[in-house]
């Protein structure tokens, strides 16, 4: 089959990596591929030698050929829904009638995109839709067109299988897992971190996060920074190995003495990647079970994983298909006090250690690797186009179940370093826990007093005569005007035969006594007063 993939960025994009992969193991499958990015389609050579035709959207646009025999593509491929790809996706389908479209979906778009325009989807949706279209930019899906974009596809591939929830009904879909490069990615032990990596120093508590700071993250990252901190104050010295660049300011004035700690890399080619994992400790990828965290697959974590190092996590997205204690340490809250002591016990803990890291790595050579998710992948191809229908075969992904029992380890000192790990760190996860049940109800007593001022508040604009005469207007519109209520006749009825209608102080509209009632909150005298009066009317 002629396959032609079409991602949103060029090839330095996490995302790439996988478009990468995925891609030349379709070719050594026998199939010809090619791969579509926005521009600077020579960063290919970032991720490796590929066997595929690299191309820009403008090339396509202009009629290069992509595939050796010269003929369309049978089935393209879009990497996300986001708007940069279907404006490029859409004019080709026109072009290509017969060939069939797959999206994949890696994120939580609707979510990216409130988190990017600071309004929820609801607001976003209720936006004029000129007004809507110029505030959505090329890299984020559009709220209302990304769902027709996946209602007219043929099917549908997910990185998670929370990501069926945005699907349309009865679409076919295929859960697709990155492989990894088990040769590059793997544990040198001959390696001499000291220096190799200029700051860290002998006896150092050494962790890396390789990726880059944005709006969605930042507080995530915050997170493992501070924790950071926190060790160094414990006496236990830290230094964070980071690559990647900040899009996103995420340290206040008061936390960036942190940044003493960190040995920051830039950005650095693919390829330099794995140099970087090997000279941790411990792995850590940070972060909430949220609406961003739980539809999405951190490329980190197919790395850390083959790395053999001891990974941590939070309790989503992969982490709901990894055993505590056994190929991971999951996070109960995420907080910076029980990160920092699980860094810390697994630091002290070197027989730990090396019982996660083989299990990780044993869990990333079944389930993350090219052979399996490029022939998942081509059943999905050959589904869409009508050459397979069979369903003998089940893709080994949805045999994992959440929360799988974890198996003691074998080795009684490791075992004691992870009971030594929990006991530390149940505190801390008490602590968060009470943390956050003084924020909610903090916020449920501020919406208690913000609802009781706006009611006051109203209620003193009732006593306003320009209210009481806007509202009098209204109802002489809807009676003499448009005859609602028995019109005219309904309207004298109304004004002059109702109880109190000769006081002074009578509203046609509200009532007579709802404008003099003592609305004070703590006075329940006058709430029943206050009931009363509104009982008569």
């Amino acid at each position: 089959m002629n396959i032609l993939f079409v991602s949103y960025g060029d090839f330095y994009c996490n995302s790439s990596i996988h478009v990468f992969g995925f891609a030349n193991q379709l070719v050594r499958m026998g199939h010809a591929c090619a791969v579509a990015v926005p521009k600077n389609k020579e960063s290919v050579v970032n991720l490796g030698d590929p066997m595929f035709n690299a191309v820009t959207f403008t090339d396509v646009n202009a009629g290069v050929e992509l595939f050796k025999n010269g003929d369309a593509p049978d089935v393209i491929h879009c990497w996300t829904p986001r708007e940069i790809v279907r404006k490029f996706v859409e004019p080709l389908r026109r072009k290509w009638t017969t060939c069939k479209l797959a999206i994949h979906l890696e994120d939580n778009e609707e979510r990216l995109a409130e988190t990017f325009l600071n309004l929820s989807t609801a607001q976003l949706n209720s936006l004029d839709p000129q007004e809507l279209d110029k505030r959505i930019p090329d890299d984020i899906s559009h709220p209302r067109l990304y769902r027709e974009f996946l209602a007219s596809a043929d099917g549908v591939s997910v990185i998670m299988d929370r990501l069926k929830e945005f699907l349309p009904y009865n679409k076919p879909v295929e859960i697709l897992w990155p492989g990894i490069d088990f040769e590059r990615f793997n544990p040198d032990k001959t390696q001499s971190r000291e220096k190799e990596f200029a700051g860290i120093q002998p006896g150092d508590c050494v962790v890396s996060y390789t990726g880059h700071v944005h709006w969605a993250n930042r507080e995530d990252v915050r997170t493992l920074y501070l924790a950071v901190g926190e060790l160094n104050k414990r006496g236990v010295p830290t230094k964070l190995l980071r690559t990647g660049e900040d899009f996103y300011p995420f340290l206040s004035p008061n936390e960036e003495g942190v940044r003493r700690f960190e040995i920051k890399l830039g950005r650095i080619e693919w390829s330099a990647i794995p140099r970087v994992l090997n000279a941790a400790d411990v792995l850590i990828q940070p972060g909430h079970d949220d609406e961003f965290n739980a539809f999405r697959l951190p490329s980190k974590l197919p790395e850390f994983l083959a790395m053999g190092k001891p990974v941590i996590l939070p309790h989503t997205n992969l982490g709901r298909f990894l055993a505590e204690g056994d190929n991971a340490i999951l996070l109960k809250t995420a907080s910076v006090l029980e990160l920092a002591t699980s860094i810390e016990h697994l630091f002290k803990g070197p027989e730990l250690r090396a019982h996660l890291g083989s299990k990780g790595r044993e869990f990333a050579e079944t389930y993350f690797n090219w052979t399996a998710s490029g022939k998942w992948m081509e059943r999905f191809h050959e589904r869409l186009c009508g050459l397979r229908n069979d369903e003998q075969d089940r893709n080994p992904i949805l045999t994992l179940t959440e929360n799988p029992t974890p198996e003691s380890p074998s080795n009684q000192a490791a075992f004691d370093q992870l009971m030594q790990l929990n006991c530390a760190r149940w505190p801390a996860i008490v602590e968060a826990l009470i943390v956050s049940e003084a924020r909610l109800a903090k916020m449920s007593a501020d919406g208690m007093a913000a609802k009781a001022e706006f009611e006051t508040r109203l209620f003193e604009t009732r006593k306003s005569r320009s209210w009481r005469f806007m509202r009098f207007l209204r109802r002489c519109t809807a009676m003499l005007r448009r005859g609602e209520d028995g019109g005219f006749g309904g309207f004298l009825t109304w004004l002059f035969k109702r109880p109190g209608a000769t006081k002074k102080n009578y509203d046609p509209f509200e009532g007579t006594a709802i404008h003099f009632a003592n609305f004070d909150r703590s006075e329940p005298e006058a709430l029943a007063k206050r009931d009363a009066a509104l009982s008569k009317d």
